[in-house]
């Protein structure tokens, strides 16, 4: 990331901290999702000087979170239909009742 994007997205991000902002767009963005950030995926190492250990996880955790995921069946569109629809950004949405649902739901193996 070049030097004056990474100055501009962190003035962007301080601002909404420092005037208060990011409180009120909470109920419109919070809870939305989550990212994962992994900067390595390798098998544990038993090395004692390990300074970015936080970014690495080991391949059967990411397996894990994986499958959970799945079997969580997950939909990202939803949320951002749903985020969109708070902003005003779109309208009309319509969402299934239960029995809709489990008629389309695929069960996890």
């Amino acid at each position: 990331m070049s030097g004056l994007k990474k100055t501009v997205i962190r003035a962007g991000l301080e601002t909404l901290y420092f005037s208060g902002a990011h409180a009120l767009m909470k109920p419109f963005v919070g809870g939305i999702g989550a990212i994962l950030t992994l900067h390595h995926v390798r098998p544990p190492r038993p090395d004692r000087f390990q300074p970015n250990q936080l970014l690495e996880v080991t391949p059967r955790f990411l397996e894990n979170v994986v499958r959970n995921l799945r079997r969580r069946q997950l939909d990202l569109s939803w949320w951002v239909i749903r985020g969109l629809e708070k902003l005003g950004l779109v309208w009309n949405v319509q969402v299934p009742d239960a029995a809709q649902l489990e008629r389309r739901r695929v069960h996890a193996v």
